[in-house]
């Protein structure tokens, strides 16, 4: 099959986020089972790229940087301009069209055998904001899902909260899949391997090291991360910090701000840590615990973060209410390694092989009828 698949940013660079690494990923693995895989993006220019996967296309869309935090809003929508007409000229070509969340959102899609992914549900996931900001997320990113549920023909969510949520919006059915993980790439070290990481990264011995990976501080928790870590004012639990250089001043001494990094990095960064913590406030389905889990860290996660469906609370790790902060306390001081290897063998469930697998059935279904 030829499969066009649209993201945001371009999937094959350090800068992408969670929608991004699942589209790089499903390109990778629908390419083994001998797709063609060509993917849209935003980039500094109009270009194409030859991949490994397929074509790259890249339209030149400014930042819009004078107007801050909303300047994606914008960026979302001339690019969404240029893909429609790109759809529009070549989309008879494609065998699926597969849209990603509240990119697309136009007619001619319909026309089309299209699938839709919810990575999340805008209006969902922006709830705890304030009203102005809930008001700009229902017209613009929240608009643009609803329309897409209206054009696609299969519509997939990545967890059963976004299925419930979005279902408010449409009489079609929608299927689950969660989200995958490359348990080739990440994975666990053998002891003495752990041993000699940790002492490379310079974590100590008698030290708990917590791990929190994420870019948006607000929606992923970093605050409670922090506020659970004040009452270890006189233990030795460190937290290190992925994906932010800075969150606010006066942050105590025990936590540090890695910034972005490579994936190797982080890879290490999972597999020499001792507990991964995410108090989400929303997601649809959190990548970076299936990550850590995959390299064989327990986990403490809300019970928001999506994943917190496949998770069993004591197992692989904790399930935490974010409004009761003695919990995620609590929680740290339970974690052993037994979860560690459990945790491990859940993520194992569901690598990219079989997701992308599950993805291919649905897309031959789809073709099909």
């Amino acid at each position: 099959m030829k499969i066009l698949q649209t993201s945001f940013y371009n999937p094959f660079e350090n800068r992408c986020g969670g929608v991004e690494q699942v589209i790089y990923n499903l390109a990778k693995n629908l390419s083994k089972l001998g797709n063609d895989v060509d993917i849209t993006c935003i980039g500094s220019k109009d270009n194409m790229v030859e991949t490994k996967y397929g074509k790259l296309f890249e339209f030149g869309v400014p930042e819009f940087k004078i107007i801050g935090k909303f300047s994606i809003f914008f960026m979302k929508a001339l690019y969404n301009r240029k893909i429609r007409k790109f759809i529009k000229d070549n989309g008879s070509n494609y065998d699926v069209i597969h849209v990603h969340g509240d990119i697309g959102g136009f007619k001619e899609l319909g026309k089309f055998n299209t699938v839709l992914t919810l990575h999340g549900f805008s209006i969902q996931t922006h709830e705890n904001r304030n009203i102005f900001d809930r008001l700009f997320i229902r017209f613009t990113s929240g608009k643009t899902e609803i329309k897409n549920m209206i054009f696609a023909k299969k519509i997939i969510a990545v967890s059963n909260a976004v299925k419930k949520y979005a279902s408010k919006y449409t009489f079609k059915k929608i299927m689950v899949l969660y989200n995958g993980v490359d348990c080739q790439r990440y994975k666990p070290l053998k002891s003495k391997d752990r041993k000699k990481l940790r002492q490379r990264l310079g974590f100590k011995n008698d030290i708990i090291y917590l791990l929190f990976v994420g870019g948006d501080a607000y929606r992923k928790g970093l605050d409670i991360a922090i506020n659970a870590l004040n009452f270890f004012k006189n233990q030795k639990v460190y937290l290190n910090v992925i994906g932010l250089k800075k969150f606010e001043d006066n942050i105590p001494n025990n936590i540090r701000f890695l910034g972005r990094i490579s994936e190797q990095k982080k890879i290490q960064y999972y597999q020499a840590s001792d507990i991964f913590l995410l108090p989400s406030r929303g997601e649809g389905f959190a990548i970076a615990p299936l990550e850590a889990m995959a390299c064989g860290l327990p986990v403490i996660v809300s019970d928001m973060a999506g994943v917190n469906e496949i998770i069993s609370n004591g197992i692989e790790g904790f399930i935490v209410n974010n409004k009761k902060l003695e919990s995620y306390v609590k929680a740290i001081t339970m974690v052993n390694k037994r979860m560690g290897k459990r945790a491990r063998q859940l993520a194992l469930k569901y690598d990219w092989k079989r997701q992308a697998g599950l993805y291919t059935r649905l897309f031959k279904e789809l073709v099909g009828s």
